[in-house]
């Protein structure tokens, strides 16, 4: 149906959402070729309805086939903006499968096909068949995978199995990470193997420690793959056999970033090679990158749109962000400021009391459990806040290790009911896709080893029913536990943010501090101890010192302290 033939009612309300970016006509006759049915032409509507000027610019954009960048600050809607762009390339016409939407984590993929399905309920069969994606999930297949009976690794002379090793060494000794230039990416990579810094020159530890915890050679399910080595590979390859890689893997008509601030400049081109129409549409927060997208190099014109909106923030938080990242962040909604509290505990043990002392008085306030969240650094604090918690009363869960069995638990439950006596790795594999395994199989395999070799596997399978169906009740009402990396798939109203001094969050880690404070709605509670314990029984306790990021910190910030004599005195008496 074209244009002209709608009702007249759609036919006013799509020029009204059109007409802000001067492109109606152009707009209409694309959509005209696309030979829409008049439900899809509503679906349009629907999908652009309530959204920004320069939102629907990247939208539009990226439906006519152009490359375009969206500079969006954290809460500001960048992933909503990709979503509705990749929904308005389907509904005109798009394979669903030529789609490709690269997120940061596996599981936000989820949340982001609630919110499409949200906006299209009747689309739900090509919302499933989109390409969703990590870039090293993404990067590893294609290097993996076989065209004319030889994968594009064994081509390059590397083994099949992709593990690290000296050659990757090698192949990585002059290549630069996007974080700090300075540091090379062969210093990251002997972090992550070996976790020391000891080849590492002296001056330049301290940035290797933010690269590897900012930018990070990951574990990202289970593999050591790191997608700056991935895609050095594929541009080794594409200089050599351009052809090859063209035929068999530039098959996408679009390809969607979130998170685009996460990849470096050189990136942007080889993600492009994988669009066999040179459509890319990236959202993400450059103000806290080392470049903009305009230093981007694509041998192409692209536009670049800039907002400074955010739709999720207190004004505290807002503020905290101005600080760190410079842009003049303004608030969209009048989200309540519960507060933005800093703690010099006495010690330890005391810093985590504080902790579940605010988390309980948050949660009697009325704040849901499962918008609390902890975002820790050190490996250790999840084993030493649960006594604190559990006098406290409050239930934990970390993640993203419990996200990986609590979507799926439904679907779990019923395969192992119908399989009381088989191995569970067997049934797993024989009723989820291979995704599904990949995801689940970590926590199945650490549950299996409490096991005896000569349990009964109908005890095993019960044992583990048992576990799911807690995990599952205990979700809603569980304050989240959360490794500082894996920060960013998740949104909590109140943000804990535990270890807070100098050698944790050294002063030039504004990007990771943006990061984790981003992630909180209302409040922030940080909090640092005076005194830690030696490291060893013969060494004495010492003080660290205060995060030179306490600069950032918004001028209302509350700040509390265990120090001083009249506070120990009163401590004494009540």
């Amino acid at each position: 149906m074209k244009f002209s033939e709608l009702d007249f009612n759609i036919q006013h309300v799509l020029n009204r959402i059109f007409s802000p970016t001067g492109l109606t006509a152009g707009i209409t006759e694309f959509l005209d070729s696309r030979n829409l049915s008049s439900s899809d032409w509503e679906l349009v509507s629907k999908t652009l309805e309530n959204i920004e000027n320069e939102k629907l610019n990247i939208i539009i954009e990226s439906l006519l086939g152009r490359v375009v960048f969206g500079d969006i600050p954290a809460g500001g809607g960048g992933t909503e903006t990709l979503l509705r762009a990749a929904l308005l390339k389907i509904l005109a016409g798009c394979a669903p499968q030529e789609v490709l939407f690269l997120v940061s984590f596996e599981n936000q993929t989820q949340e982001i096909k609630n919110k499409m399905l949200e906006l299209t309920p009747s689309k739900k069969s090509e919302i499933e068949r989109i390409n969703f994606s990590t870039a090293s999930m993404f990067l590893e297949n294609v290097l993996k995978e076989k065209a004319e009976d030889q994968s594009l690794l064994v081509r390059l002379g590397m083994a099949e199995n992709f593990s690290y090793s000296s050659r990757w060494m090698e192949l990585l000794a002059e290549e630069r990470n996007g974080v700090n230039m300075s540091v090379y990416f062969w210093m990251v990579l002997h972090r992550k193997l070996t976790g020391s810094l000891t080849s590492v020159p002296e001056e330049l530890r301290e940035d290797t420690e933010e690269v590897f915890r900012s930018y990070e050679v990951s574990l990202e399910n289970r593999c050591l793959f790191d997608r700056v080595g991935m895609c050095n590979l594929i541009r080794r390859f594409y200089d050599f056999d351009k052809e090859f890689l063209i035929k068999h893997f530039a098959k996408f008509s679009a390809i969607f970033v979130d998170n685009g601030e996460r990849y470096l400049p050189g990136e942007w081109p080889i993600l492009r090679i994988f669009s066999k129409n040179g459509v890319l549409a990236v959202c993400g927060d450059f103000s806290i990158s080392f470049y903009t997208p305009k230093d981007v190099q694509l041998g192409v014109e692209f536009r670049t749109f800039t907002l400074s909106n955010t739709f999720r923030h207190s004004p505290s938080v807002i503020e905290c962000l101005s600080n760190l990242s410079g842009r003049n962040i303004v608030s969209q909604n009048s989200v309540s400021d519960t507060g933005f509290v800093y703690y010099e505990a006495k010690d330890v043990q005391d810093e985590l009391e504080f902790i579940a002392f605010e988390i309980k008085q948050l949660i009697l306030r009325g704040m849901g459990a499962s918008k609390i969240g902890i975002i820790y650094s050190s490996g250790d604090f999840p084993v030493k806040f649960s006594q604190p918690a559990l006098k406290s009363g409050i239930d934990c869960l970390e993640y993203p290790s419990s996200d990986s069995i609590i979507p799926l638990a439904e679907k779990l439950l019923e395969i192992i009911e119908k399989n009381p006596g088989a191995s569970t790795m067997e049934i797993l594999r024989k009723n989820l896709s291979a995704a599904e395994v990949l995801r689940v199989s970590a926590w199945f395999e650490r549950h299996l080893r409490k096991f005896g070799p000569y349990e009964a596997i109908s005890r095993r399978n019960n044992v583990i029913l048992e576990d799911i169906r807690k995990l599952k009740e205990r979700a809603p009402f569980s304050v989240k536990i959360v490794a500082e990396y894996f920060a960013n798939a998740y949104q909590f109203d109140a943000v804990f943010l535990p270890d807070f001094e100098e050698g944790t969050y050294t002063g030039n880690m504004k990007s990771i501090f943006y990061k984790v404070t981003s992630r909180a709605a209302s409040c922030v509670f940080i909090t640092r101890p005076l005194v830690r314990e030696a490291l060893y029984y013969w060494q004495k306790p010492f003080e660290p010192s205060p995060s030179k990021l306490v600069a950032f910190f918004p001028s209302g910030a509350s700040k509390g302290s265990d120090r001083g004599p009249v506070k120990r005195l009163l401590k004494k008496l009540f």
